[in-house]
């Protein structure tokens, strides 16, 4: 299941490096590899019965990890996507236990 996710994140990642989100430097799959190691790490150590508490966390996370991949000019928009894609998430949020994502 995880190399499905690194895969996917490695092949969104070339189109954040083509807008100017990721830095160029910056390889796809060690940024795929860091994302999906938040996620999964996260789902085995949060409560997936309390969406809006798994979905704050992963917003924790992915905005302290944001400075280490993201373009510096762009870190302030990227920053705001994931703090509205969180709120628009934990409003449509279901729990998560016993989902396979």
């Amino acid at each position: 299941m995880s190399e499905n996710w690194v895969q996917t994140f490695a092949d969104i990642a070339p189109r954040g490096i083509a807008r100017g989100d990721i830095r160029p430097h910056c390889r796809s799959e060690q940024v795929a590899r860091l994302l999906t190691s938040l996620y999964l790490g996260l789902r085995q150590t949060s409560n997936l019965d309390d969406a809006e508490q798994f979905i704050g966390e992963f917003e924790a996370v992915l905005l302290m990890a944001l400075p280490g991949f993201a373009n510096p000019d762009r870190l302030s928009d990227l920053t705001d996507f994931i703090s509205r894609r969180s709120v628009l998430a934990i409003k449509n949020a279901a729990p998560l236990g016993g989902r396979e994502l």
